[in-house]
């Protein structure tokens, strides 16, 4: 049984010093309490990811302002949940295909999952999704820290 637990490491002294040794250990004795373990891993800088807010702000007024433009394309509202809606724009703008090495026209399709996103890849993101809700929806999202106006 595989299961995935994360270690991070900082440098102290010239060598490599794990962050949260204790609650790491304690993990590991909570998912293999009675075996002994092999670990296989990947070793990569860490990235920033998106801040709470962005988060908040994306589920909060980026994906509510899409779930209104299908609505008024004619999409049924009560289809359209936050969840379904960040599934399909994750589907439509974090979707690549990886080549094979081995064979020549041969991929996969891999869909990145949005948390693991750097923060210049969310931008990249949030701005897929403007453009294509300014395009096909007819619609000009929200972006941070800009007013809008609100015409009666």
């Amino acid at each position: 049984m595989a299961k995935e637990v994360k270690a991070k490491f900082r440098k102290k002294d010239g060598k490599y010093v794990m962050i949260g040794r204790k609650l790491w250990e304690m993990e590991m004795n909570k998912l293999f309490p009675d075996d002994n373990v092999e670990i296989v891993g990947v070793f990569r800088k860490p990235t920033r990811t998106r801040s709470t807010l962005q988060n908040g702000f994306y589920w909060g007024i980026t994906i509510p302002e899409v779930i209104e433009g299908l609505v008024d394309v004619g999409y049924d509202r009560y289809q359209l949940s936050s969840d379904v809606v960040h599934d399909f724009l994750v589907e439509k703008f974090l979707k690549f295909d990886l080549p094979s090495s081995e064979f020549a026209g041969e991929f996969i399709s891999i869909t990145k999952r949005s948390k693991e996103l750097s923060t210049v890849e969310w931008m990249t993101y949030q701005s897929d999704i403007q453009k294509w809700a300014n395009e096909f929806l007819n619609v000009e999202l929200s972006v941070p820290d800009e007013q809008k106006r609100i015409n009666y």
